[in-house]
């Protein structure tokens, strides 16, 4: 071979080699394939969910695998199925489609309790608090009633609030509500301050310590205070990781500025 053609083919094989590196040429034509997964591709690996099959970050090597790992919840176990061709994890609490599911991949009301379904199979259901509601199929939900409570105000919210006494009640999108909280003794009085929203405030009327500085905020002990936009002040008691309420520095275009909030006091 001459010195032309033994140049000409180191050339043809730096070319290739780069191809691959960069994806051009896929490891199937190069003779090996680095893929962990295909796309659309989920799998088990015990009773977790390997999902979101692709490319990581910015891997010139082109090599997909998976990027998120979903544990299944207590009582259920990850199977793998099939959807299309493509292998398919799910998590099942019995090794067999449910019936209720009727093959679907949607929430669902099976008497009183919420049944998650995919590819058939289901989560055993849980029991709803007070009544499980499906407005439409493969669209159950708990609520806290089975009809529509005129009192959620979809045109000012897509998911709004509303006062029950001292407690708020929280509306989904189809005007159900789905669940009523207590409001906290540092912030005893529920206000509806604008339509399709209500807060727990220290006072049922605004605060004059807003007025001049709207969304401004301070500590007193372990309590910090807030303005809201409307004039009303919320008091949240930090607790848990961030018992303390501290001042904290915060760089905002260059600029300091002082805020507080929940934290750990140094």
């Amino acid at each position: 071979m001459n010195t032309r053609s033994t140049r000409g083919l180191r050339h043809a094989y730096v070319v290739v080699a780069v191809a691959a590196l960069l994806g051009v040429v896929g490891p199937a034509n190069v003779g090996c394939s680095l893929d962990e997964c295909s796309d659309g591709e989920s799998r088990c690996e015990g009773d977790v969910m390997l999902l979101s099959c692709g490319v990581v970050g910015n891997d010139i090597s082109g090599k997909r695998s998976f990027h998120q790992r979903l544990p299944c919840k207590a009582g259920t176990h990850c199977i793998g199925t099939t959807k299309g061709g493509t292998g398919y994890a799910v998590c099942s609490a019995t090794t067999a489609p449910d019936a209720r599911c009727a093959g679907g991949s949607d929430a669902r009301c099976a008497q009183n309790n919420l049944l998650q379904c995919d590819m058939g199979f289901s989560d055993g259901g849980s029991p709803c608090d007070a009544v499980c509601v499906q407005p439409q199929a493969g669209s159950g939900f708990c609520a806290v009633s089975k009809d529509p409570n005129t009192s959620c105000r979809l045109d000012a919210s897509p998911h709004p609030t509303f006062c029950e006494a001292d407690r708020v009640a929280r509306c989904n999108e189809s005007g159900y509500v789905l669940k009523v909280e207590g409001c906290p003794s540092e912030s005893p009085n529920c206000v509806e301050d604008k339509p399709g929203r209500a807060v727990c405030a220290v006072a049922r009327d605004p605060d004059p310590r807003c007025a001049s500085t709207p969304r401004s905020s301070w500590c007193e002990g372990s309590t910090l205070f807030v303005c809201s936009e409307t004039g009303y002040v919320t008091a949240q008691r930090c607790s848990g990781d961030t018992p303390d309420c501290v001042v904290q520095v915060v760089t905002v275009d260059k600029g300091n500025f002082t805020v507080p909030a929940c934290g750990v006091a140094p």
